[in-house]
């Protein structure tokens, strides 16, 4: 038996159906980790420090959220399956949430302050419910590497497509609202909406196509303190997960700053900023199935060190850049590692999950999603901290139509030695990943006689 062995085949209809919902929650995830910072900054004009301390404030909410409700949704038992009842009755509070991000109704700092976190946090919860039930559902889905490799290429396309309106067509948005007289917080909020249906539409299909399998949310889950004890053991999780840490620090970081970079020092509007970052796309679309291919050639593990290198040194590459186009080079080039970072990763956290089941005997889909959704949303409280610690030392002012050169300085190392040094950090703590070779190869013949027992034991 090799290390592709399968334990039954997947219909396309279930792998595009499945795979259209990380549309939605991606969705919610980049435009609020893209743009919260700076709507917050230089349109509601709050300064950037009370934005970390809010930012810094969710990431101690989420040390508990997550990996609470990821054990939640373990221990789950209803006819619909453990994950899909969350996809089901939470997408509409969360899209409702999502919206009210984009508008604050008060004036008095300290109400805004008061408004965002609260409205954050409540979102950040909804988020994990929906999110989390639908990313667990991945991993339990097939343990054939390339199902799971074509899933995740569906996974990524659908995520570049949730880039493009997160990232680029939220930006056409707002600038065409804007040359159409809206003010700037109502196009935000207009945005909001329009992005929220979106995210409602993407995250319902998945939950119609795809059925749970009954193997799963039928077995006895184990308890909090022992789940979290197996999960935190796990050294290839936890390689994975730190290595993502890096990942996610370094992307949310770059974009966060790429529109203060376009903004205050390439001095280009809306539509403008918005036409140049569909150069990252317009790179890595091509590129996934460069990124796939290489993966069977070399190893999933040696290709991921690979995109992260050259994500990496594309961050260096914006320390230089003085112009329009220079900017859309640099974009061009950072396209062809970011696809490679987004799609590998996958594969590995499905394999972790595997050889836990291995020494646990259950799948824990949830708690393993639960820590991974709070790294990942960590990066983005640890980002924007950082961020807000740079630009208020570099002299940042809220609301201005232009910065000091201190802060320009700051903008500009934000962009670029940050992000691109936590990279290549990242690189080094992927040299320490154990599960690849002959053990890989153990672990799936183990799982896959793992499910052979379940089966026949549901059968009696």
């Amino acid at each position: 038996m090799n290390e592709n062995a399968k334990e039954g085949i997947l219909t396309k209809k279930t792998k595009i159906g499945y795979s259209f919902g990380y549309l939605g929650t991606v969705l919610a995830t980049w435009t609020f980790s893209t743009y919260i910072f700076f709507f917050y900054a230089s349109v509601i004009g709050l300064d950037p420090i009370w934005i970390g301390i809010a930012l810094g404030i969710l990431g101690i909410w989420d040390m508990f959220n997550d990996p609470i409700m990821g054990h939640i949704s373990d221990k789950t038992k209803t006819r619909w399956g453990r994950r899909r009842p969350y996809m089901i009755f939470g997408t509409v509070p969360l899209v409702i949430s999502f919206i009210l991000l984009w508008w604050n109704p008060f004036y008095d700092w300290f109400m805004i302050f008061i408004y965002f976190l609260i409205i954050m946090l409540i979102f950040e919860w909804l988020f994990t419910m929906v999110a989390l039930s639908y990313r667990s559902l991945y991993p339990e889905m097939t343990i054939d590497i390339n199902e799971r490799l074509e899933i995740a290429g569906y996974l990524e396309f659908f995520d570049i497509i949730a880039l493009i309106l997160g990232y680029v067509l939220s930006l056409i948005i707002v600038g065409i609202l804007r040359a159409a007289g809206y003010s700037p917080a109502m196009a935000w909020l207009l945005m909001a909406t329009i992005l929220g249906v979106v995210m409602a539409i993407s995250v319902f299909t998945a939950t119609a196509v795809t059925k749970e399998r009954e193997i799963f949310y039928k077995e006895e889950a184990l308890g909090f303190i022992k789940a979290l004890k197996f999960t935190l053991k796990n050294k290839a999780f936890r390689v994975v997960a730190i290595a993502w840490l890096c990942i996610s620090v370094a992307y949310v970081i770059g974009s966060a700053t790429a529109i203060f970079f376009t903004t205050y020092i390439l001095g280009m509007t809306e539509l403008e900023t918005a036409i140049s970052l569909l150069f990252i796309f317009l790179t890595g679309i091509p590129c996934l199935l460069l990124w796939y291919k290489l993966s069977q050639r070399v190893g999933t593990v040696r290709a991921t060190m690979m995109a992260m290198m050259l994500f990496g040194i594309s961050f260096f590459i914006l320390l230089f850049v003085v112009n329009l186009i220079m900017f859309m080079i640099a974009i061009a080039i950072l396209g062809i590692g970011f696809a490679g970072v987004i799609l590998l990763p996958q594969t590995l956290y499905a394999d972790v999950i595997d050889e836990d089941e291995t020494i646990t005997g259950v799948r824990r889909e949830g708690m393993y999603s639960g820590i991974q959704a709070f790294i990942a949303k960590g990066s983005v409280s640890l980002s924007y901290v950082t961020m807000a610690i740079v630009l208020s030392m570099a002299g940042f002012q809220a609301g201005a139509t232009t910065q000091p050169e201190s802060a320009l300085l700051g903008i500009r190392l934000l962009i670029s030695l940050i992000p691109g040094i936590v990279m290549f950090i990242g690189i080094l703590i992927y040299t320490q990943y154990p599960l690849k070779g002959d053990r890989l190869h153990r672990v799936k013949e183990e799982v896959l006689r793992l499910h052979e027992e379940k089966k026949k034991a549901l059968e009696k």
